[in-house]
């Protein structure tokens, strides 16, 4: 007895031998095989990358909450430490020609954004 082929768009299946005697089914892929697999690995990915995206918001949402801070607010100036500047931008903001040095070498040690810099480094030179 020949065996039926029945075709679908990513595999093949086919009553072989084994079905008879097992009642198993060989699945042979063809060609298509490769274009599923890569669009489920996609899929996976994007799921994984919107689990751990919603996780992280949600625990700074709860950070947030626990400091008694309305999460839907930005954090006011006021309640954002501010690191305190080390006595190498100190001894850049002194010479008003090393300026931009000094926070850029700021930006640097803290981590903190140009405008945030640029602050730190002008309020030290005001208050001198």
């Amino acid at each position: 007895m020949r065996p039926r082929v029945m075709r679908s768009s990513i595999c093949t299946t086919k009553n072989s031998a084994a079905e008879q005697v097992y009642g198993q089914r060989e699945v042979v892929m063809d060609g298509n095989w490769a274009a599923a697999t890569a669009i489920a690995s996609i899929a996976l990915a994007c799921a994984i990358y919107y689990t751990a995206t919603a996780w992280f918001a949600h625990r700074e949402r709860m950070a947030k909450i626990e400091r008694g801070i309305d999460p839907d607010q930005p954090i006011p100036k006021q309640l954002q430490a501010r690191q305190p500047l080390s006595d190498r931008v100190k001894q850049l903001a002194s010479n008003s020609a090393r300026k931009i040095e000094a926070i850029k070498v700021y930006r640097e040690e803290t981590g903190t954004g140009l405008a945030d810099a640029k602050e730190a480094v002008e309020e030290y030179i005001n208050s001198k």
